[in-house]
């Protein structure tokens, strides 16, 4: 398995721009009793970390598209979008994200009215707490973008992985609040031991 290097979680302006494209290709299902192999290690669709595009296009049946190019610091990645998915009855916004050892994290984001997006949240924290147990990190945290202030409410599941971990990522966020939307993101990634925080206060996503 090759090694990623990052502490990367989806940043909130990608995630703002994804929310508001519309496209009209299907996804696999997204099985939320099956985030988690043999080994304890979460995952998705038994994809190995490490997977190149053409794996995961292999695998999941789907066209990536063309990449966004993106930077973290010194780090660049590439994210492959898949818009308009169905899921848990709503349209959601499915990532794929890319770096140099290839495939490191999986993500689906949506953007619903506040009653909505609400209940598809309890209900995604009631399904992963029947099958992985209690959240290992529970936080409600505010979060700047441009002049705004947001707040977060986020929950992380851990599970260890050869030199890192693996993390099970569901966040809530008021970013549109003034119409009566927010934003829900889930996702699961790998990060090498010694490239992360466990502070939510230092993560953009």
């Amino acid at each position: 398995m090759k090694k990623v290097n990052t502490n990367f979680l989806l940043s909130l302006p990608l995630l703002l721009a994804s929310l508001t494209a519309c496209g009209s290709k299907e996804t696999p299902a997204i099985d939320l009793e099956k985030l988690q192999n043999s080994q304890g290690a979460y995952v998705y669709l038994e994809t190995d970390w490490g997977a190149s595009p053409t794996e995961v296009s292999e695998l999941t049946g789907l066209e990536l598209g063309s990449p966004m190019g993106m930077r973290d610091g010194d780090r660049s990645f590439q994210v492959y979008t898949i818009e308009d998915q169905r899921f848990l009855g709503k349209s959601w916004t499915v990532q794929y994200q890319f770096d140099e050892d290839g495939l490191y994290a999986f993500s689906i984001n949506t953007q619903q009215a506040t009653d909505q997006a609400s209940k598809l949240h309890d209900q995604i924290i009631q399904k992963l707490t029947d099958c992985y147990g209690e959240p290992d990190l529970t936080e409600e945290s505010p979060l700047t973008y441009e002049d705004r202030t947001l707040s977060r409410e986020a929950r992380r599941w851990y599970a260890p992985l050869e030199e890192g971990e693996t993390v099970l990522n569901l966040n809530l966020v008021d970013a549109l609040k003034e119409t009566g939307q927010q934003s829900l993101s889930f996702g699961v990634m790998y990060r090498q031991e010694g490239s992360f925080s466990r502070d939510l206060t230092q993560s953009s996503s």
